[in-house]
């Protein structure tokens, strides 16, 4: 059973009780603490450790910060429950609730932000939760689309805003704190407290911390489930979380997916990691049987996300689990964020500011060029523009068939980690806007894949650790992610260890988008987001050809808006 919880904050005892009574009668949620003005309930599989004698709660899967991450148990030497203490002593999956003493009322979303915080004040009540149809279901004003929310969303999805696609839900950002009743929020993490520009370390010792980091964490990660099952692909993120989950000596099983096409089939290095690691594989292949062109698989978002095919995807994890027993899926998704996958140049310029014109300059100029497949001038040129350019990282969304009447929405594109300190260097503000993009992706606890995902590569201290390492160490000898390969070279076969290729489902995509042609054409052209405004119809007209199709990336996007239409009909029903 996935975590789940709700947190009612008001001044009106018998409002609270009412709320509490149908919270009770749906989602198998039951009291987990009380005050007068305070309700916190949660599911049977959400544990909940009181802090510092009632001064606070931590709801959810959270670990102690120091290794081996044991479960956070009931911390009675703790003080005084706050951001800066939570945030720092442990991890996990949670939120923070405390109380300060002149009445206010605090909640805080884990840094990494697996576990969703979606919240609502309605008159003098805020209404917290980690599933937004938990909300829905409670007594108060009925939900409905933003449109601009949702514009915005469609615009840049892949740098999520407090404002959702429903009008007057809020999503509590990873790393900060929501204080009521003054309904502030406030940065409590920043990932830019970890960020190091010196040398102390050897790129070989931070590959061992890292190596320690990563295992300490995954086995942290399975000790709550008696069964993990685990999303492998032979690539290199999902062979070390699998690698860490057989040190680590956690019952688990390994499954592998494959588009009907060739060019998104790894089941040969799949199965390679499989027989290393002794391991049983499950296989299977994506199938359009299980595609319902006309559901919303993220119709208990407040956003839509994802694919169409990702329904496939997630039937055979749900059939393998429901096969082998297994209670949580384990996913590889966020390595390449977290191990500063980049093929620019700006490790060149950071190296550069760093150190001068040094040697260590021209060893890394070689290795982004090896690794790219340019010449050393094109890096040399490239880098050039980098350093003379400023240094934060300028987000840039973009969709084609959104219409241009809308209001602009450039100036929204912002984040508080986008915004650099005095000397930051731009591999920095890289990374950090990679950790951005792929928080945009997780909804580990989410209903709507029906069973709980974890993404032991994400863990917070892997996290804070990769953000201390410089941009060049990444790319050294020319490999991508070159840190984490070493860190792996004692429990990966060498197969892995080298491969750069990457593949994936995007030929499934667009066979989903084909053979729903048909279907897809007046679910778009005549759909509810071309009425309202939102999509050009004459540009969709003349992608949702297929001979457009066959010879165009525009089945991506299609899909997407797919999702979107179906998100959009399911929220209006």
């Amino acid at each position: 059973m996935t975590l789940g919880f709700l947190v009612i904050k008001g001044p009106d005892r018998r409002r609270l009780q009412y709320l509490k009574t149908q919270a009770e009668r749906q989602d198998n949620l039951r009291p987990a603490f009380e005050r007068p003005d305070l309700v916190v309930m949660t599911t049977p599989a959400t544990p909940v450790v009181d802090l510092a004698n009632h001064a606070g709660l931590v709801v959810g899967h959270a670990f102690s910060s120091e290794a081996p991450y044991l479960p956070l148990d009931r911390e009675k030497d703790a003080p005084r429950p706050d951001a800066r203490w939570l945030t720092r002593h442990i991890w996990g999956a949670y939120v923070g609730i405390w109380w300060s003493a002149d009445g206010g009322f605090h909640l805080l979303r884990d840094p990494i932000g697996t576990l969703p915080v979606y919240y609502r004040r309605d008159g003098e009540t805020l209404i917290a939760a980690s599933h937004v149809d938990i909300v829905r279901r409670l007594e108060g004003p009925a939900l409905a689309i933003d449109w601009q929310g949702l514009h915005r969303h469609l615009f840049a999805r892949d740098l999520k805003a407090e404002r959702t696609a429903l009008a007057g839900i809020s999503e509590l950002r990873p790393g900060f704190v929501l204080s009521w009743p003054s309904t502030t929020v406030s940065e409590a993490w920043s990932p830019w407290d970890f960020v190091d520009r010196s040398m102390a370390l050897s790129a070989e010792t931070r590959a061992e911390y890292l190596r320690q980091r990563i295992l300490n964490c995954t086995a942290a990660w399975a000790r709550p489930f008696s069964t993990v099952l685990a999303a492998v692909s032979g690539g290199l993120d999902s062979s070390i979380m699998a690698a860490a989950l057989k040190v680590g000596g956690a019952n688990w099983r390994a499954y592998t997916l494959a588009t009907p096409r060739p060019d998104g089939d790894e089941r040969a290095y799949a199965r390679i990691l499989a027989r290393h690691l002794n391991v049983p594989l499950a296989e299977d292949l994506y199938s359009l049987s299980a595609i319902d062109i006309g559901r919303a698989a993220s119709r208990d978002l407040p956003r839509p996300m994802g694919h169409p095919y990702g329904q496939a995807r997630r039937a055979s994890a749900q059939q393998f689990l429901s096969q082998f027993g297994g209670e949580v899926e384990f996913k590889g998704t966020g390595g390449d964020n977290v191990f500063c996958f980049t093929y620019s140049a700006t490790p060149v310029v950071d190296r550069f500011r760093t150190e001068g014109l040094s040697s260590g300059v021209w060893d890394t100029l070689s290795d982004v060029a090896d690794l790219t497949g340019a010449t050393q001038f094109q890096v040399t040129r490239a880098a050039w523009r980098r350093h003379h350019q400023p240094t934060p990282y300028v987000w840039h969304g973009g969709h084609r068939f959104l219409t241009d009447n809308r209001l602009n929405i450039e100036p929204e594109l912002t984040h508080p980690w986008l915004v650099t300190p005095k000397g930051a260097l731009p591999g920095h503000a890289l990374h950090i806007s990679m950790l951005i993009r792929v928080q945009a992706t997780l909804e580990g606890f989410s209903r709507y894949g029906g069973h709980p995902t974890i993404y032991p590569l994400m863990s917070q201290p892997v996290v804070e650790f990769c953000l201390s390492t410089p941009s060049w160490m990444w790319c050294r000898g020319g490999q991508n992610r070159a840190l984490a390969r070493a860190a792996f070279v004692p429990y990966l076969p060498q197969q892995i260890l080298d491969r750069t290729s990457k593949a994936g489902p995007d030929s499934f995509c667009l066979d989903v988008v084909q053979a729903n042609l048909a279907a897809i054409r007046p679910l778009l052209l005549d759909g509810v987001l071309v009425e309202n405004g939102l999509l050009d119809r004459s540009r969709l007209d003349a992608a949702l050809q297929i001979e457009h199709l066959n010879t165009s990336s525009d089945f991506v996007p299609l899909s997407l808006l797919v999702e979107a239409e179906n998100w959009v009909r399911a929220w209006l029903a």
